[in-house]
């Protein structure tokens, strides 16, 4: 029953504001992601892993 609380009442919504590509309004979730996804582009690009 808790799993299935914390999913309807966290993952589910935090899923669809990271996975919406044009959402109605950014999300301090959806900032910090693409923040982080930012971060780990630059160090592998840095580091001369990206293609």
């Amino acid at each position: 029953m808790l799993l299935t609380r914390l999913h309807d009442r966290l993952i589910r919504p935090a899923t669809a504001q990271l996975t919406d590509p044009d959402p109605p309004t950014r999300s301090p979730l959806h900032a910090a992601a693409r923040a982080y996804n930012t971060a780990l582009d630059r160090l592998t690009r840095q580091a001369g892993l990206a293609t």
